[in-house]
């Protein structure tokens, strides 16, 4: 940034902001703000925080001053015909020289980095004490003494559209059209623009300030206390997501799922214990999958259940344990794919076909467009989630399937390669594309049907499956567990997501700590395993969880072949865990965990015994714990509830303080309960909040243990137990392979009961998505790109966020 000199004027002309009150318009200062700063570096870091609210508190008049100012030069040179295309000027008496277009161009990006840096602090602004929602408390941006002036707000979004597609600026002037200011053409290939298209460093850089222009304009829920954050309106989200233009939808809608698809590092693709770089062509994809993110989470206003589908149809049935209103999950009955998609998503016609962009047509000046701001949030429709439902062609998917796999084994290489080094790095892309793709499922079930069937789609629960390990004990890769669990559970409701798990499954992809050693496993044995695994060692990380992990085993079980030995024990392992009294009795709704559990075994006895010896073996040998459970009673419950109780605490009592320092990770505190806002998302309601408030009563012992799904079980179990035992009381038991050979035997196939008149259909449990969980993906999303703004400007840095709480550093 220029000599010393200047930065030290430039510094000075900053405190007569805060200093000097009502400064004139015409002050040569202003133009100093364009003219000097070299970089987006030199503007963050003279402007200060410190600054910022100081003329922003101290002198409001100069603070929207400053504002308007640097808006009306930016759309003056947006305007400027040194931008404009070569040809367009040579006409002209005096010629425009590179050394014009550099200089107007440098004003142009600093104009977009002061702006950038300006918006936060308008949002941070002191809420009202009746806790007003924003557009009350953002005068600068959303309100007007005229109803004939429009909007500051509205104006600085049509300026920043008309800057994403620039010509000459962010996008190359278009061909044969030396005229055209505004091109709306495609940044990258991908869907609706199969040819590649001609870019430079310059026009990326471009883009990556308006973006970064743009998220900022968006960032206003940061600044929303996460309590009203659903109940907020934030027009300059919902004045893009209900745009009414289709061409400018169409054409920033592919733009940035084409750049976000064309994310190329490695994770950051740097080495331990370096700084991630800063590309800027991966720090563009980033930026525009979180706009994609946050637009595509925008409301859409349509009736009540309309956005609730799934990837597959399930016999109907009931539960015989139903989840109570408000669980995570309900076994709800479906409808065929073809059938339930065509009912939530619009049949591609004609029209709509031909409405995904190649090379979007030109305009010579910006486009005539219209804002919905009247009547925002009624009758509405969210134009990103009508364009993502209404893809439809196998091209199209097998880009977004194709790229979000590779993207994300990319990413589980790099964390991989940590595992071993005992570190994680603090940010990668993976929590983006994962939360991506959890949206391209929930708006296109066509997507997710073509997905299950693509060789992408092992890979691909191989990476999901590796995150949610890789951060088990990560305090704050929590969201990153969570989001891998949820996806895990969608797909665990579609028939041949289970059906493909039995594939064979090469560990050499994870780190040797997550392998299951010494065995040929299935991809359904790994995620058992990691299921196992999450609930057995995360103590209270992951307790609102274990519902979620256990529905997933139980949607799966009914299709599962050949599970391995160790897979088959840690499903009998779960069993006993969640049949143990402490567990049972230590809240109102740990009956449902071993619900959860018995069922998993119930189908597969059910519906797969055949194929699965190892797992029958497994019963058998746990025959106790199933013996134990039919004969419990409430009075032997609790006594024994009591006394692995007291157990524990003279256990504790007993250790000395450092003793009890050493302690290591144990399985999880039978007794242990979420919080209250984990609880309140994933938890059913009626939970006591700490461990010993619930008392149990022998009517609500009794309410539910009649329901267990016990009988098919039992009925394997005594009509096998005591012929094993008869055959190992005159053959000693020499490995497991000598029993298995005996399960296989046809005396032995003649023992096993017939279970048809017993059988029960399949009920799949779905994934509720509540209120309380989307402010949970909100406060998500913007924590991720909080921390993604972090480096190499930290967009956010200092500002007063209310969305969720930040770490001083």
């Amino acid at each position: 940034m220029g000599t010393t000199d200047s930065k030290i004027a430039f510094r000075k002309g900053i405190f007569r902001l805060s200093q000097e009150r009502n400064l004139a318009s015409i002050d040569e200062y202003w133009t100093s703000l364009w003219t000097v700063p070299d970089s987006a570096d030199d503007i963050f870091s003279l402007f200060t925080t410190q600054d910022m609210r100081r003329i922003r508190d101290q002198a409001p008049e100069n603070f929207t001053t400053l504002l308007h100012k640097v808006f009306d030069h930016m759309v003056q040179l947006k305007e400027s015909p040194v931008l404009a295309h070569p040809a367009a000027t040579a006409s002209e008496a005096a010629p425009i020289t590179p050394q014009a277009v550099q200089a107007t161009t440098k004003q142009l990006l600093n104009c977009i980095r002061l702006l950038t840096r300006l918006i936060p602090f308008i949002y941070e602004a002191p809420s009202t004490p009746d806790g007003a929602t924003n557009v009350a408390t953002n005068p600068l941006l959303w309100s007007s003494p005229n109803e004939s002036v429009k909007l500051f707000g509205d104006r600085l979004l049509a300026q920043i559209l008309d800057l994403l597609f620039l010509a000459g600026f962010t996008v190359p002037h278009p061909e044969g059209d030396t005229t055209a200011r505004i091109n709306y053409c495609i940044w990258e290939s991908g869907i609706g623009q199969t040819q590649t298209v001609s870019t430079t460093k310059d026009l990326i850089f471009h883009r990556l300030e308006v973006v970064r222009l743009l998220l900022s304009l968006l960032s206003e829920p940061m600044y929303t206390p996460a309590h009203s954050i659903l109940a907020t309106r934030h027009p300059a989200v919902e004045h893009i997501a209900y745009y009414s233009d289709k061409k400018v939808v169409l054409t920033l809608l592919c733009s940035l799922l084409n750049t976000a698809m064309k994310y190329k590092s490695s994770g950051w693709g740097i080495p331990y214990k370096m700084k991630p770089t800063h590309d800027p062509h991966d720090l563009l994809a980033v930026h525009s999958l979180q706009i994609l993110l946050v637009l595509l989470k925008c409301p859409e206003n349509r009736t009540p259940g309309s956005a609730q589908g799934t990837l597959a149809s399930v016999t109907d049935a009931k539960s015989p344990l139903p989840s109570e209103p408000g669980s995570p999950t309900s076994p709800t009955p479906q409808e065929p794919l073809a059938r339930t998609a065509r009912s939530l998503v619009d049949t591609p016609t004609e029209q709509s076909e031909k409405s995904l962009p190649g090379t979007m047509p030109t305009s010579p000046h910006s486009h005539s467009r219209k804002l919905n701001t009247a009547g925002a949030g009624v009758g509405l429709k969210n134009m990103f989630c009508g364009c993502i439902a209404r893809l439809h062609r196998p091209g199209d998917f097998a880009f977004l399937a194709s790229n979000i796999s590779r993207i994300l084994a990319a990413v589980m290489r790099t964390r991989a390669s940590y595992f071993k080094l005992g570190t994680r790095p603090h940010h990668t892309v993976c929590q983006e594309v994962t939360m991506f793709l959890w949206s391209l499922l929930q708006t296109n079930l066509r997507f997710g049907a073509f997905l299950i069937e693509s060789e992408e789609f092992l890979p691909l629960v191989t990476a999901i499956a590796f995150f949610a390990w890789d951060g088990k004990q990560d305090p704050l890769a929590v969201g990153q567990v969570r989001m891998s669990t949820f996806l895990l559970h969608l797909f665990s409701a579609e028939p041949r997501f289970s059906e493909r798990l039995n594939a064979s499954f090469d560990q050499s992809v994870l780190p040797t700590a997550m392998r299951i050693p010494n065995q040929q496993v299935t991809y359904a044995d790994w995620i058992i395993y990691l299921c196992y695994t999450l609930i057995t060692t995360t103590k209270k990380l992951h307790v609102a969880l274990y519902p979620t992990l256990l529905i997933i085993l139980s949607n799966m079980a009914p299709h599962l072949k050949h599970l391995s030995s160790l897979a088959s024990e840690k499903v009998m392992r779960l069993c006993a865990i969640f049949a143990a009294p402490s567990m049972l009795l230590a809240n109102d709704h740990h009956y449902r965990l071993l619900a959860y559990a018995l069922e998993t075994v119930d189908y597969v006895i059910h519906y797969q015994l055949q194929d699965n010896k190892h797992f029958l073996y497994a019963l058998i040998r746990a025959n106790a714990t199933f013996e134990q459970l039919r004969d419990l009673d409430f009075d032997q419950a609790l006594a024994q509830q009591q006394a692995a109780r007291q157990s524990r605490d003279n256990a504790v009592t007993n250790l000395s303080d450092k003793a009890q320092g050493k302690r290591p990770e144990s399985s999880p505190n039978p007794s242990a309960t979420p919080t209250a806002g984990e609880e309140a998302a994933t938890v059913p309601p009626g939970s006591s909040g700490e461990a010993g408030e619930f008392q149990p009563t022998r009517a609500w012992f009794k309410s539910w243990y009649n329901k267990l799904p016990l009988s098919p079980l039992l009925q394997v179990l005594t009509a096998t137990v005591p012929f094993v035992d008869e055959y190992l009381e005159v053959n000693a038991l020499q490995s497991d392979t000598q029993m298995l050979a005996f399960l296989r035997s046809t005396e032995f196939q003649e023992r096993l009961p017939a279970l048809d008149n017993t059988q029960t259909p399949i009920v799949i449990r779905h994934m509720r998505w509540s209120k309380p969980l989307s402010a949970w993906y909100v406060g998500l999303l913007w924590s991720q790109i909080y921390v993604s703004g972090l480096s190499p400007l930290g967009l956010w840095n200092g500002t007063a966020i209310q969305l969720f709480q930040v770490k001083s550093q």
